[in-house]
C-alpha cells in the first residue's frame, strides 16, 4: 500500500468546531496522507482559522455553495492522490482508520470503493456499513440502528460506501465521471455506487476500519431501511 497516495477531502459547510476536531483525529492517523477542505462559501468564514490550526491541510475556499457533490468534485480534482478519501467534517477516525480503510486497493486491482463503518455518537449502534438500496433502486444506510457487533451481516448486500466515510479508487472515479452536480445533496453517493458497479467495479465493507459519526448531517434524510436485501 506505501506506493498509493491518499488524498483526503472533507466538504464542509458551517460547523467548523466539528471539523477542526475531525482534522485533529487525522492528524494522528497512522497512514501518511494529505487533506483537503472544501468550504462551500459557509456564511462565516472560518477557512484561515482552521489554516492556522492546521497549516498541513489544504482549504480550498468555493465562492458559491453548489451543493455538497461539487465541493466533492472540486477536493477531488485539487488532489492527485491514486485513492481518494471522503470524510464528513463531523466524523472522528482513530489513528489506524485510514490504514486498514485503504489498504484493500493494494490487493484488488479492480477495487473501486471501499466502505467504513460509521457508529452512532454516544452509543454502540452502527449509522451506516456503506449503502444498499431496495428494489426500486432507493439508497439507504446499511445496517443502521443495528448493534456494531452485527457489522459484518452480509444482507442486505453491499452497493457501495456512504459518502460519509468512503474510499475511492481515482481512476474508477475518472472512468464514471466523478459525482453527479445536479444531484445537490441526498443519494449522490448512491448514484455514484451504481455507476460504479455498471462499470465493472468492485467494492467492499472493511469492518475494521470503524469511526464516530458525531453528527448526521448528510444521511439525516436518507430512508431508514436495514432489512431490505438486494
Amino acid at each position: 500500500m506505501s506506493d498509493l497516495r491518499i488524498d483526503v477531502v472533507i466538504p464542509i459547510y458551517g460547523q467548523h468546531g466539528m471539523t477542526e476536531r475531525c482534522l485533529a483525529a487525522l492528524a494522528r492517523q497512522t497512514r501518511r496522507h494529505r487533506t483537503i477542505v472544501v468550504d462551500s462559501a459557509t456564511p462565516c468564514d472560518r477557512a484561515p482559522a482552521i489554516r492556522d490550526r492546521f497549516p498541513d491541510v489544504e482549504v480550498v475556499a468555493l465562492e458559491a455553495d453548489r451543493g455538497s457533490g461539487a465541493a466533492c468534485n472540486a477536493g477531488i480534482a485539487r488532489g492527485s492522490g491514486e485513492v481518494v478519501v471522503l470524510l464528513d467534517g463531523d466524523v472522528l477516525a482513530p489513528p489506524s482508520f485510514l490504514e486498514q480503510l485503504t489498504a484493500p486497493f493494494a490487493e484488488h486491482p479492480r477495487l473501486g470503493s471501499v466502505a467504513a463503518v460509521l457508529r452512532r455518537s454516544g452509543t454502540q449502534l452502527i449509522e451506516s456499513a456503506g449503502l444498499a438500496v431496495d428494489c426500486t433502486l432507493a439508497g439507504f444506510p446499511r445496517l443502521r440502528g443495528r448493534p456494531e457487533r452485527l457489522a459484518t451481516a452480509p444482507r442486505p448486500a453491499l452497493l457501495g460506501p456512504a459518502e460519509a466515510a468512503a474510499a475511492y479508487r481515482r481512476e474508477a472515479l475518472r472512468e464514471v465521471g466523478y459525482f453527479d452536480e445536479q444531484i445537490f445533496f441526498c443519494q449522490k453517493d448512491v448514484d455514484l455506487a451504481l455507476r460504479l458497479r455498471a462499470a465493472g467495479w468492485r467494492t467492499l465493507l472493511v469492518a475494521g476500519a470503524r469511526a464516530e459519526h458525531l453528527g448526521r448531517v448528510h444521511t439525516r434524510h436518507m430512508r431508514t431501511r436495514s432489512t431490505t436485501a438486494t
